[in-house]
């Protein structure tokens, strides 16, 4: 905590140090996506700070890392909850997420397929189209497998 100065995302100009940390109460009427705070870290970050990655288990065949990598509970949406909160973010982000979508639903493993074949979307509609994902998506353990394979959500 010594090398690391907490702060909010929005205002940018607050913040707080390790011996005043009362941010938290700032946060709580915020949208789920903004209500976190962030730690920037003065100096080199290496390896020996990771305690370990945290993976979609949309990306099972990750390389062996030199820190052990965990998953999380998988997040999946479908087209018909991306349409539900259609004015969450933006139209474009709704387009790209409908045309891309597999079976019905979206993964971030197809999110990043999109990203990276360049889906011609701009990086801020793949953005907006992340955030629908972390704020109305399922939790699904296995989302990859089970989004391809056409099956509802569990």
């Amino acid at each position: 905590m010594r090398r690391a100065g907490p702060c909010t995302p929005h205002p940018s100009d607050t913040f707080g140090t390790a011996q005043r940390f009362a941010l938290i109460e700032l946060i709580d009427d915020r949208d789920p996506l903004d209500n976190y705070v962030e730690a920037h870290v003065h100096g080199p970050v290496t390896l020996d700070d990771v305690e370990a990655l945290v993976l979609d288990p949309s990306f099972p065949d990750t390389v062996e890392l030199p820190c052990p990598v965990e998953r999380h509970a998988g997040f999946r949406l479908s087209t018909t909850d991306l349409l539900r909160h259609q004015d969450y973010r933006t139209p474009e982000s709704v387009a790209l997420g409908l045309t891309i979508a597999e079976n019905g639903y979206l993964d971030p493993h197809i999110l990043e397929s999109a990203a990276v074949n360049n889906a011609g979307a701009a990086p801020q509609v793949v953005k907006h189209l992340w955030h629908h994902l972390a704020r109305f998506g399922i939790r699904c353990p296995g989302s990859r497998g089970s989004a391809a394979a056409g099956h509802p959500p569990a």
